[in-house]
């Protein structure tokens, strides 16, 4: 299949990006060893020992911010001249190069439970707390989209033994990529059951989703195309001129 461009000055489409952003860890599980220990009745009617607090859950750690996309290459600046031009009419590619995605913050780690208080007894009654939960990661932030690359200005001279201009262009700026979203954040460790049996301790504190990107990519400036004789070439010369389109 013949290439669409016959002369393709088009600047390179970005890579897309591999990066991965560093993953949140999930608070260690306390396991048996956080729980408090039962209360001991004394002789008689009286509490030998209260029983004792369970201890807090461990938080999730925080989600990695995600990462940019690249930004896709500017058309090339070039001239061509041909001193006799002979053959069909063929097209110049002039385009900027296609921005790159980027990638989205990570998850917020999830903060484990707390441990219960040892139990109640008959004897003993003074409330032990359960231990608290852990708390929640945040969201990675997420990152913007690569920019996309410049097209170019495309000016065509032609002898005057040419009826018509042999050449057309494409100068199109090329595509912005895509902004990654935020990472979300973990979810808070349950409180540990109090000594009573009945009431819990506070679930640990909750995270925050990451932030989106506040800025917005560029899509690459789109080129010109001109064309018009020129009595200085020869009767059938042709010369192609690009340079890259620069703008705000």
């Amino acid at each position: 299949m013949a290439p669409k461009y016959l002369l393709d000055a088009s600047g390179k489409d970005a890579a897309k990006v591999t990066e991965t952003p560093v993953q949140a860890l999930n608070g260690a599980a306390l396991g048996p060893d956080g729980n408090g220990k039962d209360g001991e009745n004394g002789y008689f009617f009286g509490c030998k020992t209260e029983p004792t607090k369970g201890q807090p859950g461990n938080y999730g750690t925080n989600g990695g911010k995600g990462f940019p996309g690249n930004n896709g290459g500017d058309c090339w600046t070039m001239t061509i001249t041909i001193d006799n031009f002979s053959g069909a009419p063929f097209q110049v590619g002039a385009l900027g190069g296609k921005g790159s995605d980027a990638v989205g913050g990570a998850r917020g780690g999830d903060g484990s439970d707390g441990g219960d208080a040892g139990k109640n007894t008959t004897h003993c009654k003074t409330v032990a707390p359960g231990g608290t939960g852990g708390a929640a990661g945040n969201g990675g932030d997420g990152e913007l989209g690569g920019n996309g690359g410049n097209g170019g200005n495309v000016t065509v001279s032609y002898g005057t033994g040419l009826a018509t201009p042999p050449v057309t262009a494409e100068t199109r700026g090329g595509t912005a990529g895509l902004d990654s979203q935020p990472g979300s954040f973990g979810t808070p460790g349950k409180g540990g059951l109090n000594s009573d049996g009945q009431t819990y301790a506070s679930p640990g504190g909750s995270g925050v989703s990451g932030k989106s990107p506040t800025d917005t990519p560029s899509t690459g400036q789109t080129g010109n195309f001109s064309a018009g004789s020129d009595a200085r070439l020869g009767p059938n010369g042709l010369k192609i001129q690009i340079v890259t389109q620069l703008g705000s």
